[in-house]
């Protein structure tokens, strides 16, 4: 539980560094199309890394 916790609290820094990045880049003219598929694919990678501490959550539930 505690490796699926460490890369879930990882996880949720990537998202919200991801999201503070892009609201930065948005008011200036960097922000192009590859940068917003790269920031999302990674923002997919970050969603991905929760899940393992979510289905650890579950099987400590049953």
């Amino acid at each position: 539980m505690k490796n699926a916790t460490l890369i879930a609290i990882i996880s949720l820094i990537v998202i919200v560094l991801i999201d503070f990045i892009q609201l930065i880049l948005s008011f200036f003219e960097v922000y192009s199309l590859p940068v917003f598929r790269l920031f999302g694919l990674i923002n997919l990678v970050a969603f991905a890394g929760l899940l393992p501490f979510f289905i650890q959550l579950y099987k400590k539930q049953k």
